[in-house]
């Protein structure tokens, strides 16, 4: 459906402009624009801390076609709640709580915890476990499957640092400063905008049309009446004939105009 919701974030005013289900009819994806033509799209999504947020994957030019970001990034706004999709998601965010005995003695100094047998309904487990996948910290907190059912393992040192009711946030708080910086590295491209339009600088971003290709950069230009679109840079001397062409354009319209 088409939309146009106004979101402010990263210092610069972005609009949501149309929101469809992928191609499996499950998750919603969404077109984003920047104020100044440059478009991205992604997938809607939550993340149990941070809050709602879109995986952004590609960037669009003037002719709808759609380029990889190398890295993908993620977009956190408020205003994307309503297309996440998720209510489990707002359970644990809100501090939903889980009983410490829940984690049993495992091997090699570990605790586990059955999602389903905590949970209860097969699914809901599955999408909550899915949820502490965000928190996954290599041998210390780790989601995994064992005989094809999810289940929370954490390290005894976590488990001793539990309160007797613990939360999501309480896992989180523990290696804070991890979690943070891996979400910073994540909205490096918003930042890097924000920062370019403060500067006045053209914003150049890296892109593919697929992970075979060559890297290509994704850019806006600046028509002959002052109107920003997205586009992929050509060869610069290339470009430069574009431009004289354009120019002339401009200067013969507005002679027969005159």
């Amino acid at each position: 459906m088409n939309i146009h919701k106004r979101i402010q974030k990263y210092g610069l005013n972005w609009y949501l402009v149309t929101v469809q289900k992928d191609n499996n009819n499950w998750r919603n994806e969404g077109v984003l624009k920047l104020q100044f033509g440059l478009t991205f799209m992604g997938t809607m999504l939550a993340h149990p801390i941070y809050g709602p947020y879109m995986k952004v994957k590609y960037v669009m030019d003037n002719n709808k076609t759609l380029y990889n970001i190398l890295v993908p990034q993620y977009f956190f706004a408020e205003e994307f709640e309503e297309f996440v999709g998720i209510p489990l998601y707002r359970r644990l965010h809100d501090w939903y709580t889980f009983p410490k005995n829940v984690l049993k003695p495992y091997e090699n100094n570990k605790y586990r915890m059955s999602f389903i047998t905590t949970i209860g309904d097969d699914s809901d487990a599955r999408i909550v476990a899915d949820l502490f996948h965000y928190l996954d910290l290599t041998g210390i907190v780790y989601v995994e499957n064992y005989r094809r059912r999810p289940f929370l393992f954490v390290d005894k040192s976590i488990y001793e640092q539990l309160p007797t009711q613990w939360t999501i946030h309480d896992l989180y708080d523990m290696n804070k400063g991890y979690y943070d910086e891996q979400k910073q590295l994540r909205e490096i491209l918003w930042n890097d905008i924000a920062k370019a339009r403060a500067n006045h600088e053209p914003i150049k971003i890296p892109v593919t049309v697929d992970k075979y290709s060559l890297i290509q950069v994704y850019s806006e230009r600046t028509t002959p009446y002052g109107i920003n679109f997205p586009t992929i840079l050509m060869d610069e001397e290339k470009q430069k004939r574009i431009d004289e062409i354009n120019r002339k354009y401009a200067k013969d319209s507005q002679r027969d105009n005159s």
